[in-house]
């Protein structure tokens, strides 16, 4: 599976929806380069080197900002998405 393919499904499962929409497609893309950047930290929430130290969130807040603008609420158990 690749990077892209894999931030385009946790937005998806995030935002409780089936299908992407136009609005959250940079968001996708923002994950995926933040993910390939991290290649090779996986699993380190902070670091130190050469007197320098780095920590790592687990997505920065205006990814969460987006996300939650187009998250669909689910009420007994169902998600209602329009339909396209």
């Amino acid at each position: 599976m690749t990077v892209l393919q894999e931030a385009e499904d946790f937005v998806l499962s995030y935002t409780n929806r089936t299908h992407m929409i136009v609005q959250l497609e940079k968001t996708v893309r923002d994950l995926a380069v933040i993910a390939l950047n991290r290649t090779g930290t996986e699993g380190e929430t902070a670091r130190s080197e050469g007197g320098e130290t780095y920590s790592f969130d687990t997505a920065p807040r205006h990814i969460y900002d987006v996300l939650n603008r187009y998250r669909l609420a689910r009420v007994g158990g169902k998600t209602h998405e329009a339909k396209t």
